[in-house]
């Protein structure tokens, strides 16, 4: 077979007349919307105490429980299990994951320190 040689020009548009401090501004602002969830820990806990609740389980799967959370919260939010794992290990949380049959992961409620 023949080899066929192919350049690709590849060209940089470069605003004129644009500040680095202003663009850092725009960059900053860029990755701060980003970074922005809009899944508030307040209503994760809420919801998986319902689950709770409602189910009398020590510890749920935590895959199906985020689904389920992700439905009551009528989120559409592609990184949703990673948000709500993050909301449920954080410092503060009234829920711990851990690791269980299988290899799943599971959820439960912290046991209260006396």
């Amino acid at each position: 077979m023949p080899k066929i040689n192919k350049k690709i020009e590849q060209t940089v548009e470069q605003p004129e007349n644009i500040s680095i401090a202003d663009l850092y501004k725009t960059l900053v602002a860029k990755t701060v919307d980003k970074k922005t969830s809009s899944v508030p820990s307040a209503d994760v806990y809420k919801h998986l105490n319902e689950l709770f609740d409602e189910s009398g389980q020590e510890q749920l799967m935590f895959a199906p429980a985020q689904r389920v959370v992700k439905t009551m919260m009528g989120s559409t939010e592609k990184n949703f299990y990673n948000r709500v794992k993050s909301a449920v290990e954080a410092k503060n949380s009234p829920f711990e994951t851990f690791s269980g049959e299988g290899g799943h992961v599971y959820v439960r409620r912290k046991v209260a320190s006396p």
